[in-house]
């Protein structure tokens, strides 16, 4: 075993005492925070993990986002160029492997080594 090395204790939490939690959330409308803070769970993630486990997503925070219609319009053109943006480097990067594999079947046919060919193009 390593010296200095700490330990990470793992902490098993019971299925009632999980269900008796998230009962807490739902009466006295403690957030994933609240609870952990409250019962010494060490992390938020655990008690989000149990909500979805135990199909409580309604209590999981929501985030709420208001824009302007203009705002809406920007994004939605961002969506649709980002969308157009994937489209051409996936169509770049197939062209550019057709580029290479008609080098290599020209190289092949001529008798010439492709990375000599490659070499002096650089050199140029």
């Amino acid at each position: 075993m390593n010296k200095g090395v700490k330990q990470r204790k793992t902490i098993r939490y019971s299925e009632s005492f999980k269900m008796e939690v998230i009962r807490r959330m739902e009466t006295e409308g403690l957030s994933a925070t609240g609870v952990a803070k409250k019962y010494e769970i060490k992390g938020t993630n655990t008690v989000k993990k149990w909500l979805v486990r135990y199909g409580k997503n309604h209590l999981l925070s929501k985030q709420v986002l208001v824009m302007d219609i203009k705002e809406q319009d920007v994004v939605k053109r961002l969506k649709q160029e980002n969308e157009e943006l994937r489209k051409l480097v996936v169509n770049l990067q197939l062209e550019s492997l057709a580029n290479e594999s008609y080098l290599e079947i020209a190289c092949e046919q001529l008798g010439v080594d492709k990375e000599s060919l490659k070499k002096k193009r650089d050199q140029k």
